[in-house]
């Protein structure tokens, strides 16, 4: 069980994952314009997107040992989108939102690696002073 109580299990994740994956191609190959937003919107929805898929992979497939593949998997996603898209006469492949999907994912891998050691340092700090009986 997690910190906080309730935590969703593996199979949950994973099906949270594929779901995430087949929404996202439906929108990637969708001949259905952008909604409208400021100018560079949709870097930063691409960047959002593989940062989710990101934590859903790492909680659905964890473990230290199959990081690299899992984050190599992932860009090799965005990738294969970029290049449907490049096939459809509706659409454009994009190395920027290639690129966008990579900071998503860094994003996550940095953020959750900063996240795993202040909670380390917490834990210490906290085992250290009660061990001195305070």
């Amino acid at each position: 069980m997690s910190r906080s109580g309730w935590a969703p299990g593996r199979p949950v994740l994973r099906v949270a994952l594929a779901l995430s994956v087949a929404g996202i191609a439906v929108l990637a190959f969708s001949p259905l314009p952008a909604p409208p937003g400021p100018e560079g919107i949709d870097k930063l929805q691409h960047a959002a997107a593989f940062a989710l898929l990101a934590a859903l992979a790492e909680g659905a497939y964890p473990g230290r040992q199959i990081a690299l593949a899992r984050w190599g998997l992932l860009f090799g996603y965005g990738l294969s989108i970029e290049a449907v898209q490049a096939l459809l006469p509706y659409r454009d492949a994009s190395a920027a939102d290639l690129i966008a999907n990579a900071i998503g994912i860094l994003s996550y891998v940095l953020g959750s690696a900063l996240l795993r050691a202040g909670l380390a340092r917490r834990d210490a700090v906290a085992a250290a002073a009660q061990s001195r009986g305070q």
